[in-house]
């Protein structure tokens, strides 16, 4: 969808922290050991988000009075979100890819941790439901969209626990921000 050609959708950039919730249960060392020296090398991690919610007014700022249109009330509130290409999990599609920059090195010691630098490169969001916006001319509908704004890479960290032979656990943390895609759902 190239949104900056149509008038009728709404572009807002915004900023977001997201500390993408941790993950467990990693399998990064396949069939591998951990009782020898492991070496994971620097790699791109594909994810589908099956369920995410973001409240603007508290993740993200309330959208403007008069964002929508003149007389548009600002909006505030929870929104559902799944993954725009992998529809919620239910098709093999990736909507999350993450970069793990460096190498990780476990010596063998179990449990071991180690930190290393990651960043997000690809995000892709839709509303479950559209949001409801009140106007003076009465209430529209829109679907929100959730797209990583590439201009405007920031890294985050990856700390990554390995706490058995074939694998554990590990936390992301991650700054980026958005752009947050508003389509009327009338007109489109």
């Amino acid at each position: 969808m190239k949104t900056a050609t149509i008038h009728r959708n709404r572009i807002l950039p915004m900023y977001a922290f997201i500390a993408l919730l941790a993950f467990s249960a990693f399998s990064l060392l396949s069939n591998q050991s951990a009782t020898a020296q492991t070496t994971i090398s620097p790699e791109s991690d594909p994810y589908v988000v099956v369920t995410s919610t973001l409240t603007f007014g508290v993740d993200l700022p309330p959208i403007p009075p008069d964002f929508f249109g003149p007389g548009s009330e600002p909006f505030t509130g929870p929104v559902n979100f799944i993954g725009a290409n992998s529809l919620g999990g239910q098709a093999p599609e990736i909507d999350v890819i993450v970069d793990r920059l460096d190498l990780l090195t476990f010596s063998g010691d179990l449990p071991e941790t180690q930190t290393i630098p990651i960043e997000i490169v690809q995000l892709e969001l839709k509303s479950i439901a559209p949001i409801e916006v009140n106007a003076a001319t009465g209430s529209s509908f829109f679907d929100v969209f959730l797209e990583l704004n590439p201009s405007i890479p920031l890294d985050g960290h990856a700390e990554v626990e390995l706490d058995n032979p074939y694998g554990g656990e590990f936390t992301m943390n991650i700054c980026f921000f958005v752009n947050i895609i508003m389509v009327n759902t009338l007109t489109g």
